[in-house]
């Protein structure tokens, strides 16, 4: 059991409650915030996702943790210790997912062996849950949409309000696999049921949509709000008068990445 003070153990008829190591204070995980905890589906061996970095545990071998961070040695360095989720695939890999830096595959020998972030099709840099279904493929819950993504292929599909979403928040630890192949996933809008043999592989990411306000007309109209498309539009016409004036103001709704939005 992970807590914010650290990984504690349970015996199988629940008498007893210990903080694991023995609560040795040099011991990694010690007082750390445990975010996620996940088992490998052959070896046992146990992953573990912090406010201060991954740690992958060998079965029954507490003195082989292996710690990877952002000040770690090369081959166990990741770009961010702030983890929200993990999820362990085969071989000796985790999907692992970050408050800041979009999704990463860990290999417990190698280390990172990919990111994705927005460059790469990510509607958010913020991972709140991820899991895998039976075919393999990988499915992360973002503040901004659900993610599916296909390792073998790369491709990547996003689904939002278009695809049936009432609110694209989803929430951290409310992603479920269960045995006939659905998933559940839980957001702010609700409880979503996806079937994920029908569910599209590939989608390409909605761009933001262009805003134009305009202020002016005769002195004191009201705004005039409207969304921009590729095609120019209707021309937009003013009023002749002594105390007339225009201002335009354009904006992208685009509150998830402001860093990457030009303007020309």
């Amino acid at each position: 059991m992970g807590g914010q003070t650290g990984l504690f153990l349970v015996s199988p008829d629940f008498p007893s409650l210990r903080r694991s190591a023995d609560q040795r204070a040099g011991w990694p995980l010690h007082k750390l915030d445990i975010t996620g905890l996940a088992d490998a589906p052959t070896n046992r061996s146990l992953w573990i996702s912090t406010n201060e970095g991954l740690f992958w545990l060998p079965p029954d071998h507490l003195n082989q943790l292996r710690a990877f961070r952002v000040g770690a040695p090369a081959g166990r360095r990741l770009p961010t210790d702030a983890l929200t989720c993990v999820v362990a695939a085969d071989p000796g890999r985790a999907w692992v997912g970050t408050r800041d830096q979009g999704l990463l595959v860990v290999d417990a020998r190698a280390g990172v062996l990919r990111q994705l972030s927005l460059s790469e099709g990510l509607p958010s840099h913020s991972i709140a849950s991820v899991l895998l279904d039976r075919g393999g493929d990988v499915w992360a819950c973002t503040y901004a949409g659900l993610v599916r993504y296909t390792p073998d292929s790369g491709q990547l599909a996003v689904f939002s309000e278009a695809e049936g979403l009432v609110d694209p928040e989803l929430n951290r630890r409310s992603a479920f696999a269960d045995a006939d192949g659905s998933l559940w996933f839980g957001g702010v809008g609700g409880v979503y049921r996806v079937q994920a043999d029908r569910a599209a592989a590939t989608a390409l990411p909605r761009p933001p949509r262009r805003l134009l306000t305009t202020l002016g007309q005769p002195a004191g109209a009201a705004e005039a709000l409207q969304y921009l498309t590729g095609d120019p539009g209707e021309p937009l016409t003013l009023a002749a008068g002594r105390n007339a004036f225009v201002e335009l103001r354009l904006a992208l709704t685009d509150f998830l990445a402001p860093s990457l939005v030009r303007y020309a």
